[in-house]
């Protein structure tokens, strides 16, 4: 009688795992599948590290953004700190013209999903940390209607 005794619960623990499973496949299925956020930055060396911190606190918790940040041979030490940046956040950085980057990189149309580009080349102290991309972004994060375009 001992093992009959051990079936209802097999059966709960099979039940609620095919429900997780069933929500997880649902959950993938319907939001945004990888979404790449692309951003060029140039000669920012002063707002960059604020930008960066500001910018990972309104995504905090989606794992569909990846964020790439591509430095635009700046000639101050945007780029280092962009390095040092990638050690405690989950960005990947980059250093191209931005000629090539305007055009589109093969890396940011391979892979399923979409890729965003931002330019806030120019942008300094408030205009920077006031960026427009942060209300796109955070609309996106909450789960409103998609104002961003490709």
């Amino acid at each position: 009688m001992q093992p009959f005794f051990l079936l209802p619960f097999f059966v709960a623990a099979a039940v609620l795992l095919w429900r997780v499973w069933r929500i997880c496949k649902k959950e993938r299925l319907s939001g945004p599948s990888g979404i790449k956020v692309w951003i060029i930055v140039k000669n920012q060396e002063p707002w960059i590290e604020g930008f960066v911190r500001k910018l990972f606190r309104i995504i905090r918790g989606s794992v569909c953004l990846k964020v790439y940040i591509a430095d635009d041979c700046s000639g101050d030490s945007t780029a280092e700190i962009l390095y040092r940046l990638g050690w405690i956040y989950p960005l990947q950085t980059l250093s191209a013209g931005g000629e090539r980057l305007e055009n589109g990189s093969p890396a940011a149309e391979s892979g399923p999903g979409r890729a965003l580009r931002f330019d806030v080349r120019g942008l300094a102290g408030r205009e920077l940390l006031n960026a427009p991309l942060f209300s796109h972004l955070s609309c996106l994060n909450k789960g409103k209607p998609q104002i961003l375009s490709n």
